[in-house]
């Protein structure tokens, strides 16, 4: 019998060396049986060179179209639809972070033994600094979090993790396809909100290994972060800002109706963590009453009647951008299972 066949979703932006790096990585896995596809988010499309000189036929590079921007290219790679024909999971890998050798092997064996549709592996976190060489750093993010013992994160844990952290990284995700779970997880204006969208965009259980068997890649220098930089003002920063009351209310009602607990439990955690500020803040903003009642300096209160006039200004354009990329996304999608030739390693 045949193992089954793994799809990685590979993306990149301008960086055609740390590419070439995430690619070794893959080519080091023990468990061979996967095909790869590039998503190019580059008008110059370096990555072509690159798997065109691989010449293996596993992998195929499929430039976008267009320049879709990070957020969107993400959104893309974790499209519920497979990509190949002949696959049966799935995982993304961006270009500055590295597979372990024994990922590929561990993930298929874990979810193989388990009955749970998502698997979110712990990581290792990485520095990278301006000439690119990696410097060690020993948090393991996903442990503090969950512990160091395989267990099961429900749709509650994810939820009420998710006031507070970005609750499961990228990097972790390993998926079964054809069973329905959406990971797309669109955040079109605040990046950090992708990853806890992503977390409570299922309802199944999720299955957690501890053992850290790939590698985060965190920039030290903002050179080598080709989007880093690019202008977003005034626009942007409060188009984000309103991104999070709107994260937070959506939060307010998968924890009401969904898990169906009172917020008495979020503000509980609240008052015991050290990210519990903040969380209680963006519960007031979202109009959470005993949040509101919870506030306890006036620059808190001043903030808070900022968030009207926020809402008044900036929301019709808030909702018009995030349905013309919901429109943007859905087209991305469809054209993930094109094959043009030009893009096909030969």
């Amino acid at each position: 019998m045949s193992r089954p066949k793994v799809e990685v979703r590979i993306i990149t932006y301008k960086r055609p060396a740390l590419l070439r790096r995430a690619l070794a990585g893959l080519y080091s896995q023990t468990y061979t049986d996967w095909r790869a596809v590039v998503y190019d988010d580059s008008p110059d499309q370096e990555s072509l060179a690159i798997v065109n000189e691989l010449g293996d036929a596993r992998i195929e590079c499929r430039p976008n179209a267009k320049n879709l921007g990070a957020a969107l290219n993400l959104c893309k790679a974790f499209a519920p639809e497979p990509v190949f024909d002949d696959t049966e999971f799935a995982c993304v890998l961006e270009d500055d972070n590295l597979f372990q050798p024994t990922l590929l092997e561990e993930n298929v064996k874990s979810l193989q033994a388990n009955k749970e549709p998502v698997l979110a592996r712990n990581f290792l976190m990485v520095d990278i600094e301006e000439d690119g060489s990696f410097t060690s750093n020993p948090d393991e993010p996903m442990r503090s979090l969950y512990g160091s013992e395989s267990r099961v994160i429900t749709y509650r844990d994810r939820v009420l993790e998710a006031f507070f952290t970005y609750t499961i990284g990228n990097l972790s995700y390993f998926w079964r396809l054809h069973r329905g779970v959406n990971l797309s997880a669109l955040e079109p204006y605040n990046a950090s909100l992708s990853e806890p969208r992503r977390a409570v965009s299922f309802q199944d259980d999720c299955r957690y290994e501890p053992e850290p068997l790939a590698v985060f890649g965190r920039f030290v220098c903002k050179k080598q972060s080709p989007r880093s930089g690019s202008a977003g003002g005034v626009l942007r920063h409060r188009l984000a800002h309103l991104s999070e009351v709107y994260f937070t209310r959506d939060q307010v009602r998968r924890w009401t109706r969904d898990v169906r607990e009172s917020m008495d439990a979020v503000l509980k955690q609240a008052r015991e963590r050290s990210e519990g500020a903040t969380a209680i803040f963006h519960l007031a903003e979202a109009g959470v009453p005993a949040a509101i009642l919870a506030l306890r300096s006036g620059r808190q209160w001043l903030n808070l009647l900022k968030t009207i006039p926020l809402r008044i200004t900036y929301s019709p354009q808030y909702k018009q951008g995030f349905h013309a990329l919901v429109q943007e996304t859905e087209r991305s999608s469809a054209s993930a299972s094109q094959k043009p030739d030009l893009a096909r390693s030969k």
